[in-house]
């Protein structure tokens, strides 16, 4: 894979960091729709990112207390009293960074992201900073012509950017600082900006360096911390730790760098300054034991970098232009000491910063990526868990396969019709007692004869009332059964609707129809009336037969055989009594299966009926919301996959030697 170059060296050759970026910016395209508040960290950093590929500049940024020399110590670097050095708290308001540069330029980031360049919004810029001494004089002199302003229009306008020999023609030097210096110490007009970067034509600069100075670490102004953290985090790649000789390592700067600086604090390095100040120059070594043993202990690290700088002397014999009297007690062999160990701090600052420039590089760009993949990774969360919680309510709000409610309903009316028909046909002893209040009758009727004469006029006995009694008995238990299985097809009918009702159904289920009230179809009745007529005319026939004639007559009163008749009378009734009650019974509990059957039957087919009526909307409502479980499903797996590949990513950036 391409990866990062900075001058020669190879930032990561196993896993591009563009390629890191492209995924980045993929992810977020897919996953900041209506989450934009969520995601616009990651895209400050992902804007930080690109720049910080697409720039091989290594950024060394000057950390410290207020008035501990960072700014005097980049004015060394520069070899020029350029960023105001007042003991003032919060001289420095503003991240402010001196970039070498082919011409000088202003580059104004503010909070809201939006830049300008003094190369391309000179007017606008220098109305709004009013920077006194030039206004007038840059309004009337370095604007151009309205003919050259219409041309710059028009080049705007179609995207045609100036050359550099055009910006720096527009922009002059004076105009740069002079602004530069305004907006990095007026705290009225810092309020709004990011950063300030000084694209400066200086030979001094290290070649590929630029150097970025910060406000004091024990600001009480929360904008200045702000300003401090944003640049630890976003702009520089290196540190340098500035401690003055007369506060050695505070306890402030240590809980400082520690909550601070902590993934950077063995890198740091730690420039002590003013230590051309120090009463007597021999204790220096001892106090730059002192402050390095601080340091170890104190940050809990091994070998800290600490290097002593005269930075003060060092300025004053680069810049003629400084104007300092309290140094100049100070002898020339004693100056030329000073400057010497100076250029030896300098070189070694420079060596270590070339040394391990691709790593300082590589370390950011991997810290700022682990950042953005830790929020990203919070943000993908929220959305997966957004996924399982949407999935567990519509999990919830699902409806059941209608197939479920077919067998539940099936299941239902076949129970019900079960227990019913068991139920009647247990009171089928409901025939045998009717039969038996019958034959009491009977059997009273016929002893209660004195003569055959009276017997032949009681046997004749009509079975119309009895089967009547026992066809309304048993009707009333067939209608409670209809009953009941249309109260169990209105609870089906419930069921369905509380199932289904999100679906948008129909209902509109039938109800069984009452039977008619004759339950013994006429065959049956006269088959029972002709059996008891037939045993009946066989009694008759017999008590005839013996009390027809005079001889019989004078007989049989002379032997009235009448209890012999009662008991022949009574033996046929009962047996023919007892015949019909069976026949009775089987054929009741025939036709009650049947009507059960049919009844039954009928219920399952208004069941089915209002089922299909409805089944085309409820596996319509079902699968759209499967559906969406499925791709609630596959889209957590989609991010799971992505947390997945960025923790790959960052782990082969981290393999990188």
């Amino acid at each position: 894979m391409r990866g990062i170059k900075v001058g020669s060296d190879v930032i990561v050759n196993t896993i591009s960091g563009t390629e890191y970026l492209a995924f980045i910016k993929s992810i977020v395209t897919v996953y900041e729709k209506g989450y934009e508040n969520k995601y616009f960290h990651i895209k400050k950093d992902l804007k930080i990112l690109e720049g910080k590929i697409e720039d091989d500049s290594l950024y060394l940024g000057a950390v410290g207390a207020f008035s501990s020399g960072k700014s005097t110590f980049i004015n060394s670097v520069i070899h020029k009293n350029l960023l105001p050095t007042d003991a003032v708290q919060g001289t420095t308001v503003a991240a402010s960074v001196l970039k070498k540069a082919e011409y000088d330029d202003l580059e104004i980031v503010y909070k809201d992201e939006k830049i300008m360049r003094l190369s391309e919004n000179q007017d606008e810029m220098l109305l709004r900073y009013q920077v006194e001494g030039i206004e007038e004089r840059s309004l009337s002199v370095e604007c151009p012509s309205i003919f050259k302003r219409i041309v710059l229009w028009i080049k705007r306008l179609f995207g045609i950017s100036q050359d550099a020999k055009e910006q720096q023609r527009k922009v002059s030097r004076e105009i740069c600082i002079k602004m530069f210096k305004k907006i990095i110490s007026t705290e009225e007009i810092a309020s709004d900006v990011k950063c300030v970067t000084l694209y400066y034509q200086n030979e001094s600069i290290p070649h590929k360096i630029a150097l970025v100075d910060t406000p004091g670490t024990e600001s009480i102004n929360k904008r200045h911390n702000d300003v401090t953290k944003n640049a630890i985090e976003s702009i520089c790649d290196a540190i340098v730790v500035i401690i003055p000789y007369d506060e050695p390592v505070s306890e402030e700067l240590l809980s400082y760098v520690n909550e601070n600086l902590a993934e950077q604090k063995s890198d740091c390095i730690y420039v002590v300054t003013k230590v051309e100040l120090l009463g007597d120059r021999d204790e220096l070594p001892r106090l730059l034991r002192v402050i390095k043993r601080r340091l170890e202990n104190g940050l809990e690290i091994e070998s800290a970098c600490v290097i002593p700088m005269p930075t003060l002397i060092y300025l004053k014999s680069v810049d003629a232009e400084m104007q300092t009297t309290f140094l100049d007690d100070i002898s020339e062999s004693d100056k030329e000491e000073l400057i010497a160990m100076y250029e030896d701090g300098i070189a070694k600052i420079i060596e270590v910063l070339e040394t391990n420039k691709s790593r300082f590089i590589r370390s950011k760009i991997i810290t700022i990526c682990e950042r953005v993949s830790m929020r990203l990774n919070e943000n993908l969360m929220e959305t997966v868990n957004d996924y399982e919680e949407r999935n567990q309510l519509l999990q919830g709000e699902l409806v059941k396969p209608i197939v479920e409610f077919e067998e539940l309903a099936d299941k239902e009316i076949i129970d019900y019709c079960d227990i019913s028909a068991k139920r009647m046909l247990g009171d089928l002893l409901y025939i045998q007692l009717t039969f038996s209040k019958f034959n009491e009758m009977a059997e009273k009727a016929i002893n209660d004869c004195n003569d055959s004469q009276q017997l032949l006029i009681a046997i004749d006995f009509n079975l119309n009332d009895v089967l009547t009694e026992i066809q309304n008995m048993v009707l009333q238990r067939i209608l409670e059964f209809q009953n009941g299985l249309n109260s169990k097809l209105n609870e089906m009918e419930e069921k369905f609707e509380e199932f289904y009702r999100e679906c948008g159904i129909d209902l509109r289920i039938g109800q069984i129809e009452n039977v008619g009230c004759q339950l013994m179809e006429e065959s049956f009745l006269s088959e029972s009336e002709d059996l008891m007529q037939e045993t009946i005319r066989e009694v008759r026939s017999t008590i005839e037969s013996d009390t027809s004639g005079l001889f019989k007559k004078m007989r049989s009163f002379f032997s009235n055989p009448i209890n012999r008749h009662k008991e022949m009378a009574w033996n046929s009734v009962f047996d023919a009594m007892e015949t019909i009650c069976q026949v009775t019974k089987s054929y009741v509990s025939e036709r009650i299966s049947k009507i059960v059957l049919e009844n039954g039957e009928n219920a399952q087919m208004h069941l089915e009926k209002m089922i299909e009526d409805n089944r085309g909307a409820i596996e319509t409502d079902r699968n759209c919301m499967l559906k969406e479980m499925e791709e609630n499903a596959r889209r957590k797996a989609d991010i799971v996959a992505c947390m997945d590949k960025l923790r790959q990513y960052i782990a082969q950036m981290k393999e990188v030697g």
